[in-house]
């Protein structure tokens, strides 16, 4: 009896985690949306892109130090944290190829290998648990705390339904304006162009669905992040979206709030 309780509860398991995976068309390959959380409540996603040999590139798209970058590890300029990251990826079998976190293998292998890079991926990521001093305010925050000091009514974690998911946005700005505020921000060119591809993704489809939603995107530019929008991040940003702002001219999302208020 037991060990069929056993058997009946992991086959219920494993039935429940292959639900909760989900996958996405890209732009080179397909992306896989995993039930597995950061610290920041946002999946781990990894990208999977076939390679002319017949193998397989696993990637996280500059995900994982990205985050840590944002929330106050700066990898390239600690000697600790670089020995612990390749300390890391070698555990796991992974290698750190500028910021990205990447794999190559034949087709099967693929089980055991996207198993042990998303193990090198969250334990890379909860190096932020080793941080003593409080992370510095995230562009998210500074994005809120813009909203909130210019007196503008919103909502977070906004969910729509569109045509192949659900999707969740960071800021919706309700009352008259149906505005949806999507913060990016980056650690490189290649970082901000996979995001660029993924909010336009987004948009593309909640578009037919929610017509009337103004889709904004919110860059942050400030400081070298100036370089990274520029070109293909930028030009998709532009086709896809509604308005998009730069943090460096944040005072032209008030501008936009205010002419939407004069043409209603």
């Amino acid at each position: 009896m037991g060990n069929e309780l056993c058997s009946q509860a992991l086959k219920a398991f494993l039935q429940s985690l292959r639900e909760s995976f989900d996958i996405l068309p890209s732009e080179e390959g397909c992306v896989i949306v995993t039930p597995f959380l950061r610290s920041d409540n946002e999946c781990v996603e990894i990208e999977l892109i076939p390679q002319p040999n017949g193998g397989v590139k696993i990637t996280d798209n500059c995900e994982t130090i990205d985050y840590l970058f944002v929330n106050g590890l700066n990898i390239s300029r600690s000697k600790e944290l670089q020995r612990q990251i390749r300390r890391i990826t070698k555990r796991f079998g992974v290698d750190l190829s500028g910021d990205e976190f990447v794999r190559l293998v034949n087709f099967g292998e693929l089980g055991d290998a996207i198993h042990s890079f998303l193990g090198a991926v969250q334990e890379a990521s909860y190096l932020i648990y080793r941080k003593v001093r409080r992370p510095p305010v995230t562009f998210d925050e500074q994005v809120e705390k813009f909203l909130i000091a210019n007196d503008v009514a919103y909502d977070t974690e906004f969910k729509l339904q569109g045509k192949t998911r659900e999707h969740i946005f960071r800021f919706y700005i309700n009352e008259r304006h149906q505005m949806l505020a999507e913060p990016l921000t980056a650690t490189s060119y290649h970082a901000a162009l996979v995001k660029a591809e993924r909010l336009a993704y987004r948009w593309i489809d909640i578009r037919d669905l929610w017509p009337v939603h103004q889709k904004v995107a919110v860059i942050d530019d400030l400081d070298k992040r100036s370089e990274f929008w520029v070109g293909n991040p930028l030009n998709i940003l532009l086709e896809y979206s509604n308005h998009v702002i730069r943090w460096s001219q944040n005072e032209e999302l008030m501008m936009v709030l205010s002419r939407q208020n004069e043409t209603k």
